[in-house]
């Protein structure tokens, strides 16, 4: 629960669309939905200010959702191999977990990542990833983050770790968070053994989590 000031109540209630009652009510929940996920996912010199106010009042509507957050979103990696529109980013949220719709980085590329933007923020609490049967070992000593803001622009301080994974993954690897974490983006990398494969592949990437509800004031 928050305190708001009268007088930026009125003001929001003279912004409001003059028509009936409840379309008044759903213009105000909807326009402070958009203005708090704004803030968490372009943040200013206000940002961490913005964050121990705007996180509090974001809460998941349950327990545990069964609907893939990351299926058909935008997607990027950190390098392509060969021809993206055979190993590209999106391969991985497809929705078809067999090898032949996979990612790849390039050769050489010994800072592998993958992130995918699920457009909206959520309470991400598992990830599960599908590996290639023929090159298993190009994915394999993994880390799995969760952020509100965009990886590529912003640095690894805004990060949260929702889990690691020492070693070669199987065919299907379910990574729980050690904690529920808030964020928009869902970034995998890899850490680089000399020696070892370069390549980070992932045949598919499922999201799972809540979505969020603000906390009504009045309530």
């Amino acid at each position: 629960m928050h305190w708001m000031d009268p007088r930026r109540a009125l003001d929001r209630s003279r912004d409001a669309p003059n028509t009936s009652k409840e379309t008044n009510e759903s213009f105000r929940q909807t326009t402070q939905v958009e203005q708090r996920l704004t803030l968490l996912a372009e943040p200013t010199e206000m940002t961490s200010l913005a964050l121990l106010f705007v996180v509090p009042l974001l809460c998941p509507f349950s327990d545990s959702a069964e609907t893939n957050l990351a299926l058909n979103k935008p997607a990027f990696q950190s390098s392509e191999y060969g021809d993206p529109a055979v190993t590209g980013a999106e391969n991985a949220v497809d929705g078809n977990t067999n090898a032949t719709s996979c990612t790849a980085t390039a050769t050489n590329d010994t800072n592998t990542w993958w992130f995918v933007d699920l457009r909206a923020a959520y309470e991400v609490t598992q990830v599960i990833l599908w590996n290639r049967a023929n090159y298993p070992e190009r994915l394999r000593n993994l880390v799995v983050e969760v952020t509100s803001f965009n990886p590529v622009t912003y640095p690894a301080a805004y990060r949260k770790l929702c889990s690691r994974f020492p070693g070669i993954a199987g065919t299907q690897e379910n990574l729980t968070c050690d904690s529920p974490l808030i964020g928009r983006f869902v970034r995998i990398s890899k850490i680089h053994v000399h020696g070892t494969s370069e390549y980070l592949a992932l045949c598919e990437v499922d999201v799972r989590g809540n979505p969020l509800q603000t906390v009504d004031s009045k309530h």
